[in-house]
């Protein structure tokens, strides 16, 4: 697994014995003024995926 504090440094390590991952998690703990954030089919997987709208750009998927 991966996390990333505020300052975009990543940490890393291992899932216990018999974890079973069947997707990625993705947990947003922030408020962000101007952004919404929603989920939206990926045409490739099928998956209901991150979509962070705002701040004067297009919509970009994002993937964790």
């Amino acid at each position: 697994m991966s996390i990333a504090d505020a300052h975009g440094q990543v940490f890393g390590g291992h899932v216990a014995h018999g974890c079973m991952v069947r997707t990625t998690v993705e947990l947003l703990l922030v408020s962000v003024a101007g952004y919404s954030f929603a989920r939206e089919p990926d045409p490739q997987t099928g998956f209901m995926e991150l979509v962070i709208r705002g701040g004067g750009g297009a919509p970009r998927p994002d993937s964790a």
